[in-house]
């Protein structure tokens, strides 16, 4: 664990009543327990002191693992670093399920937290599908060689009723009103102090700085390898970079069940404007723990301290909660059930394009989603994808893209696509922060957009296009006539539906003065596009001779544009056919 050297910027002090300590009496008492609840108990020492700890906990061996389903640990109430666990005590074996454990631990002078946990621990068995309620399930499982028998109640609770951690020694109880007045302390001597976080809540301070200024971060959230659940991160507002956040990589376990993990690291920040942004989702928060609570649950959140206590001085707060910057050029927003959105954009010069997305996604897959094409080659230059993600507050699977995309000059359509539940207005689960926002958003900087590096995209405009019908939808049958003044290469981008060799929205290309169909979009001559299976695209080039050709596209009843029965290809603005001169 990694351990600095200057973390808070103060020693924590405590009023009591003038009592002698030379005697040695006891400190902490925790018993008369639950499942599923933590008690916390303190203690003050006046100078290095020896203390004599006794508790019991309760262990089950099953699957060749010990699962232990209650733990204790003291926490240094100055630094929040943990400094004895249950664990490091001498075990003793009392009955089928209950250990006895005895230890002695020397501790500096200072303030202490004793915290006795009755959440099942236990590093090496997955157990995070038994959430709050589904206790008792889980505990039969564990503890009864057959899982259907009733276990009696009864015995059940005498378990925790032998439950206890007692701690003597030559110091003084805090009560826990003083505890929580430590924690008050704590959190009045930050700039910010977002804790303890519950479900559903959602902070974000903006400040400035007026010089660079180093800081201590303190921060602890749910998450696994796959994504971040309770968020915590720094945002550089004129760069939109993130120059700070919590996230597995860089964090380490907060103690209780893995997904607990916390940072507590140094920060030094350059001069500019930043916002604090902190959230969490519908569970496992403080008082709301679905597995074991960390070691610290009274600073579940974010807390940012000073460096220096006179640095104040230099950082001004900025009212306002607001994280976009800059001039918006694409609003996709308020997006509901079943929607295809999009919205065409030319960059008149390089840029750096700020994405502002929110959506829903689940297990690594994202159901409401937004995407950026090539205009000009229909590339996909970036999309939606959930492991780029963070939690954007309310049920789990609302999903937030927050980050710059440096796109160069040319011309591009922004899509956003939903499908049929949880959105704007219409939301199955708890809806996110900043429901309003339910789509996509992209802004540049003011100098930027003054300067004109942004404009409205008008494919009719497009010099490079000789052709297109686009934008098809159900029973239509569309053509466009074109002349060819030399033998040309042409470039074919087609988009429609079709499956099991046959197609269904298709195009084709016939020869004005003879009739003769110089090219037609085939099954077999097409690959996926993204989204649905039966979306086919086809991109080719063909050379055609002088003359008067007519550009024809065909669909049936059902799968077009804005009309999706299934999710929509990447370029589905582009659903239909297209003619460009190969080369531009």
């Amino acid at each position: 664990m990694r351990i600095l050297t200057v973390f808070f910027i103060f020693s924590v002090f405590i009023v009591l009543s003038p009592v002698l300590t030379a005697q040695e009496i006891k400190l902490v008492d925790i018993r008369n327990l639950y499942q599923e609840e933590i008690e916390v108990a303190g203690f003050k020492l006046d100078f290095k002191t020896q203390i004599a700890v006794n508790a019991t906990g309760f262990e089950v061996e099953r699957w060749h693992n010990e699962i232990t389903m209650a733990d204790a640990w003291i926490l240094d109430a100055g630094t929040r670093e943990t400094v004895w666990e249950l664990r490091d005590a001498d075990k003793e074996t009392d009955g089928e399920y209950l250990r006895r454990y005895t230890d002695t631990v020397t501790l500096p002078a200072g303030s202490y937290e004793v915290y006795y946990s009755t959440f099942p621990q236990n590093d090496n068995i997955d157990i995070s599908n038994y959430s709050r309620g589904f206790f008792g399930n889980l505990f039969r499982v564990l503890v009864e060689d057959d899982p259907e028998d009733d276990w009696p109640r009864s015995r059940f609770r005498e378990i925790y009723q032998d439950l206890f951690i007692s701690i003597r020694g030559k110091g003084l109880p805090i009560p826990e009103d003083d505890i929580k007045n430590i924690h008050e302390k704590i959190r009045d001597h930050a700039f910010v102090s977002y804790t303890p976080m519950r479900n559903h809540d959602y902070y974000v301070q903006r400040f400035e700085l007026n010089r660079p200024l180093g800081f201590e971060v303190y921060a602890i959230g749910e998450m696994n390898r796959d994504g971040s659940y309770d968020f915590s991160r720094i945002i550089n507002l004129d760069s939109r970079e993130t120059v700070w956040q919590l996230d597995y990589r860089h964090s380490e376990p907060a103690g209780g069940a893995p997904k607990n993990r916390f940072i507590k690291e140094p920060l030094r920040l350059s001069e500019g404007r930043y916002a604090l942004v902190a959230g969490t989702d519908d569970s496992h928060a403080f008082k709301h723990w679905n597995m074991a609570p960390p070691h610290d649950p009274a600073f579940w959140g974010v807390t940012l301290f000073f460096k220096n206590k006179g640095d104040a001085g230099f950082i001004k707060r900025i009212d306002g909660t607001e994280l976009l910057t800059g001039k918006p050029f694409v609003v996709i927003n308020k997006v509901r059930d079943n929607t295809f959105r999009s919205h065409g954009f030319s960059l008149n010069k390089d840029a750096d394009v700020y994405i502002y997305a929110l959506g829903e996604g689940r297990d690594g897959e994202m159901y409401d989603y937004g995407w950026i094409v090539d205009a000009g080659n229909h590339e996909k230059v970036w999309k939606m994808k959930f492991r780029d993600t963070l939690p954007a507050g309310g049920a789990d699977k609302n999903r937030l893209f927050d980050g710059v995309l440096p796109l160069p000059a040319g011309n591009y359509i922004a899509c956003y696509v939903s499908d049929g539940s949880h959105s704007f207005h219409n939301w199955n689960a708890d809806p996110p922060f900043d429901e309003d926002a339910w789509g996509m958003i992209l802004t540049v900087s003011e100098n930027d957009f003054n300067a004109g590096a942004v404009s409205e995209y008008d494919p009719k405009n497009d010099k490079s296009i000789i052709a297109s019908l686009t934008h098809m939808g159900d029973y239509e049958k569309e053509r466009v006539k074109f002349t060819l003044d030399e033998e040309t290469d042409i470039r074919i981008y087609a988009l429609g539906e079709g499956q099991y060799g046959e197609m269904y929205d298709y195009g084709w290309i016939r020869n004005a003065d003879t009739g003769e169909t110089v090219w037609k979009m085939r099954y077999r001559n097409t690959e996926n596009a993204g989204g649905a299976r039966k979306n086919r695209l086809v991109e080719k080039v063909i050379t055609l001779e002088p003359g008067e050709y007519y550009l024809y596209y065909k669909t049936d009843d059902s799968h077009s544009f804005e009309k999706w029965n299934d999710t929509p290809p990447f370029d589905a603005e582009n659903w239909g056919i297209t003619l460009y001169v190969s080369g531009k």
